[in-house]
This record gives structure tokens, C-alpha cells and sequence, in this order.
């Protein structure tokens, strides 16, 4: 089991991650190798070339000559 906690301006929040059916199972071996889990948190509606499909596919300005292939 992974527990995270998470804290910003006096708040905390507390995830588990791991159990029965958890797809985090699947990383343990790698993660006794020395694979290190990161947990981070953040929002924002201009960062779709971070965790969307690619760049130009969401409402932010992307100037997809400067961002290569590896973003379309």
C-alpha cells in the first residue's frame, strides 16, 4: 500500500493508493528496483499539452513548430 499526502495552503489531503485490483500492483517489482513514484497534483485549463493528447487540442495557445512530433 501507497498512502500520499498532499498539502497546500493549510489543507491536506490524504490518498491510498494499492489494494485489491489496483493497478498500482502491477509497478511494486519496479518500484523494489528503485523506480521512484512521484504524486503531484495541479490544475490548470491551459496545460493540455501536459496531460491531454497532444498540443493544438485543447483551448491553449500552442506553437506546435517549437513543440517536435513527440506532442502531435
Amino acid at each position: 500500500m501507497v498512502y500520499a499526502r498532499l498539502w497546500q495552503n493549510g489543507k491536506t489531503v490524504m490518498k491510498q493508493f494499492g489494494g485489491v485490483g489496483s493497478p498500482v500492483n502491477s509497478q511494486w517489482k519496479n518500484l523494489a528496483d528503485g523506480m521512484v513514484l512521484v504524486v503531484d497534483y495541479w490544475q490548470s485549463q491551459n496545460l493540455n499539452w501536459l496531460d491531454g493528447v497532444g498540443c493544438g487540442y485543447g483551448k491553449e495557445y500552442c506553437a506546435v513548430s517549437y513543440t517536435g512530433e513527440m506532442t502531435r
